[in-house]
């Protein structure tokens, strides 16, 4: 049914009066119906939205005032709900500055903040609701009231009253939805303002907030067409953020300066020195120069450099080392093993991986034993036990069954017995360590009867 056809042929006044009872009965209907149709300066209607917003954050609280996880559930879809219904209607009536005043209303609210266990991201998710209808009420905005709402943005940037996270969504709206040449202007000038505040700070926040705002200073002068010039020369002053580098490098390689591009990663490097994740990617970077240009050596470098610094060892990363290292020094394998006995002593960590890609089996099962002795630990076993079982599988059978008799004496829970159930299963793949799997079995369901839980885990992997 079409309900503009029905309403059309509603009497007026039955229509009101339908209207006035059903906005009796739900406060958000009441709302929307001052938003869409009061014509008044919108003090009332900014009265009533405030009313509102702490109506639904009391009645979600408990006697403290607090709201707990399971009520900001209910909190979150109630305040989604009711933002949804007023703001739109405020914004199709024209009225933007006072849906403006209202979202920043309920923005200080979330923002001081409010007493919530807010650990499924109800700020956060109703924030982004907040930022939509910003962006919708700033776009409209007349000029004099997009320039008093900038105002509104740069005095509480920085409030000691926000909590530091939710000042980023200030920065984050600020920079993104007032993009006007004089808006730009005014923010150029108030990034200045902050960053020669930022100067003398070394703590991380300043480091954090200084790179931040240059990037976001940046961004400004772009999109007013400075000269290339004049952006070049304000980023110099901040090549030591490795954004504001990122920057830079672009720049460089798109003119193919490569030179000029390494000087800048290495720079960085040099400024960071006490920052390995940014040191690392600067290093692939140069990395991916280095090889750009062909130059060999420096490419040889930086990968045993990034090999040898990885938080893990990565397989792909040492063969291509190693595809490139015979490729520079054209040798034989005598001289790559003495390189593989200097990778090793210099990071002994990467020992295994490297034992099983060169197929060193002999030195990886002793390693491999070495660290069950120290440890008594399945990791190695089972990581290494496919390759290993051809020549060693009556030690890896012993070694599984050392493990395990140790393993069962500590196990005391259903997820436990199902972690022993799953070595068992993995020492059955073994040549010769299925019978000893099942003896193990055997032995475990008759020692421990009356552990119904271990039973229970123990005969769900077939082992027969």
């Amino acid at each position: 049914m079409n309900i503009a056809n029905l309403l059309s042929d509603v009497p007026k006044d039955e229509l009101v009066d339908f209207l006035c009872v059903l906005a009796a009965k739900n406060e958000s209907i009441a709302s929307m119906i001052i938003a869409r149709f009061e014509k008044t300066d919108g003090k009332s209607e900014l009265s009533a939205i405030k009313t509102q917003v702490n109506r639904i954050i009391r009645r979600n609280g408990d006697s403290d005032g607090f709201i707990d996880y399971r009520a900001s559930y209910r909190f979150e879809k109630e305040m989604q709900s009711y933002m949804q219904n007023i703001f739109p209607s405020l914004i199709s009536a024209g009225k933007m500055w006072t849906s403006f005043e209202a979202l920043c209303f309920v923005f200080l609210k979330f923002a001081e903040p409010i007493d919530i266990d807010d650990s499924n991201g109800t700020i956060s998710n109703l924030t982004y609701e907040i930022m939509g209808f910003w962006e919708q009420s700033i776009n409209a905005m007349a000029d004099d009231e997009r320039k008093k709402a900038r105002s509104w943005f740069e005095k509480n940037m920085h409030s000691e009253k926000i909590i530091d996270y939710m000042q980023e969504y200030l920065f984050n709206a600020y920079t993104a939805f007032f993009i006007d040449e004089e808006s730009l202007f005014a923010q150029i000038q108030f990034i200045d303002s902050y960053l020669s505040f930022l100067e003398d700070g070394d703590t991380f926040s300043d480091r954090y907030e200084c790179e931040r705002y240059a990037e976001a200073r940046i961004h400004c002068m772009e999109k007013l067409h400075f000269s290339e010039s004049e952006i070049v020369s304000f980023m110099e002053k901040y090549l030591e953020y490795d954004n504001i580098c990122s920057i830079a490098l672009e720049k460089c390689l798109a003119d193919k300066n490569y030179e000029k591009a390494q000087s800048l990663l290495e720079n960085l490097i040099f400024a960071n020195q006490n920052r390995p994740g940014i040191v690392y990617e600067a290093k692939e970077k140069l990395l991916e120069i280095y090889m750009m240009v062909k130059n060999e050596e420096k490419t040889v470098q930086t990968l045993r450099w990034l090999l040898l610094n990885g938080q893990s060892f990565e397989i792909g990363l040492y063969n291509e080392y190693k595809s490139h290292f015979l490729g520079l020094y054209k040798t034989d394998y005598a001289c790559w093993t003495a390189e593989i006995e200097k990778l090793i002593s210099e990071n002994e960590e990467f020992a295994e991986s490297i034992f099983a890609e060169e197929k060193m089996y002999d030195r990886l099962f002793l390693s491999v034993k070495k660290s069950h002795e120290r440890w008594n630990s399945f990791y190695e076993l089972e990581k290494y036990s496919e390759i290993l079982q051809r020549d060693y599988a009556a030690d890896l059978v012993q070694m599984f069954k050392e493990c395990l008799e140790k393993s069962a004496k500590l196990a005391s829970s259903r997820p436990q017995y199902a972690e022993l159930a799953r070595h068992l299963k993995n020492l059955a793949k073994i040549p010769s360590g299925k019978e000893a799997a099942l003896s193990i079995r055997d032995a475990w369901l008759l020692a421990y009867k009356n552990r119904p839980a271990m039973k229970d885990e123990l005969n769900k992997v077939p082992l027969d």
